[in-house]
C-alpha cells in the first residue's frame, strides 16, 4: 500500500524479476525476469498466478511497458545486434522494431497514457550520453527531448510530463520533471544520495522513487514525494534492494 503496509510477495523464484509494470485495467504484471537462464519478457496475473514467458529469444529482452490499451507490450532488446525498441502484442506474437537500425542504445520505454508515444532513454554516438528521447509507437524519427543527460523518465498521469533521472549533488542523481512542451526542467529532489526510478502517483501530484547510497548505489529503499518536494516519506526500510516502483 501507499502508506508502506500491507506487503505481499508475488514472485518466488532464484531468477531475478525486476521492474514489474501493471497493465491498464490493473489485472496483469509484465515484467523482465532471468529465470529461463537469460532475460525475458513475462507476463502474470495480479496475484503472481498464470505466469507466461511472453518473449522466450535467447537475446536480452529487458524493461517491459504497456501500451495505453493494454493489448500491447513495448520492451527493449538486443536481438539485432545492438538495443532497439520493440513491440509485441500481449501473447508474445508478432514482435516488431520501432526505432531505427543505428548505432546506440535504445533502453527502458515508458508510453504515454494518452497517446502512442514512447519516452525511452538512449545513448546515441552523435549526441554523446545518456538522453531521453520521443518515438511515435508507429516509428518514424526520434525526437531529443532532454537538453543534458537524462535517463529512466515516466509519464504524468494526464501525458504532460515526465520524471526522470538526472546528474545531481557530488555526481549522484536526482529526481527532475520535464515538460513534453520544451519547458526548462524543474528539480523535484536534490539531495546527496543517489535518487533513482521515479514513478507517479494515479492523481499525478506525487512521485514514488527509490534511493540508495554508498558504494554502487546499494541499499536501495523507496520514498514518497510531492511534485514541489514536499512531503517527503520513507516506505520500506529494511534496505534491501527495493526498486522499480509501479504505483496504481
Amino acid at each position: 500500500n501507499p502508506d508502506g503496509t500491507g506487503m505481499l510477495q508475488l514472485t518466488n523464484d532464484p531468477g531475478e524479476d525486476i521492474w514489474p509494470i501493471w497493465s491498464p485495467d490493473g489485472e496483469w504484471i509484465v515484467f523482465q525476469s532471468d529465470r529461463s537462464g537469460n532475460r525475458d519478457i513475462w507476463l502474470m496475473a495480479a496475484d503472481g498466478s498464470t505466469l507466461q514467458n511472453l518473449s522466450n529469444h535467447p537475446s536480452m529482452d529487458e524493461s517491459p511497458y504497456w501500451t495505453p490499451e493494454g493489448n500491447q507490450v513495448v520492451f527493449s532488446s538486443d536481438r539485432t545486434g545492438n538495443f532497439e525498441l520493440f513491440v509485441m502484442n500481449r501473447n508474445g506474437s508478432n514482435p516488431k522494431q520501432i526505432t531505427p537500425s543505428d548505432k546506440g542504445m535504445e533502453l527502458l520505454p515508458a508510453v504515454s497514457p494518452v497517446e502512442e508515444v514512447v519516452a525511452y532513454t538512449a545513448n546515441k554516438p552523435v549526441v554523446p550520453g545518456w538522453n531521453i528521447y520521443l518515438l511515435s509507437l508507429n516509428g518514424g524519427k526520434p525526437q531529443r527531448l532532454s537538453a543534458e543527460f537524462g535517463c529512466r523518465a515516466k509519464w504524468s498521469p494526464d501525458g504532460k510530463y515526465l520524471a526522470y533521472v538526472a546528474n545531481g549533488i557530488n555526481d549522484k542523481t536526482d529526481i527532475y520533471l520535464l515538460s513534453v512542451e520544451g519547458k526548462p526542467r524543474m528539480p523535484i529532489l536534490k539531495t546527496p544520495e543517489y535518487d533513482y526510478d521515479p514513478f507517479f502517483s494515479p492523481d499525478g501530484k506525487q512521485v514514488v522513487f527509490a534511493r540508495g547510497s554508498g558504494v554502487d548505489k546499494g541499499g536501495w529503499d523507496l520514498w514518497i514525494v510531492n511534485l514541489d518536494g514536499t512531503g517527503l516519506r520513507q516506505l520500506t526500510t529494511d534496505g534491501q534492494n527495493n526498486r522499480f516502483p509501479c504505483w496504481r
